[in-house]
């Protein structure tokens, strides 16, 4: 009889959850900045100003999003969760989101 307890190397968080929830949550965001833009129609300074600060807080959320996205796969990968849909799904999806965002970076070079 041993007293001695089997440590399971897979770890029980639940990161793998929030990349794929995270990304969801970045698709319905630019689900609405593509509404938004494409419903978009001023004829005042006022409107294009309140419209731009919109899109510039609703553009910050996403980026925050992206960030927490891209760290909980980094976190899942380093606690050696099981790879499962929602991991893959998660950091797929997250890194296409990443490379979408430093796309525009390329041009300025």
């Amino acid at each position: 009889m041993s007293n001695t307890l089997e440590v399971d190397k897979k770890s029980t968080s639940e990161y793998r959850k929030w990349s794929l929830r995270i990304f969801i949550y970045q698709v319905i965001i630019q689900i609405s900045l593509y509404y938004l833009v494409a419903n978009f129609s001023a004829f005042s300074e006022e409107a294009i100003v309140e419209f731009s600060e919109k899109i510039f807080l609703i553009n910050i959320l996403a980026n925050l999003l992206l960030v927490a996205g891209i760290v909980t796969s980094i976190l899942a990968l380093y606690k050696k969760e099981t790879m499962n849909y929602q991991l893959m799904i998660g950091m797929i999806g997250n890194g296409i989101f990443l490379l979408i965002a430093l796309l525009p970076l390329s041009y300025r070079i």
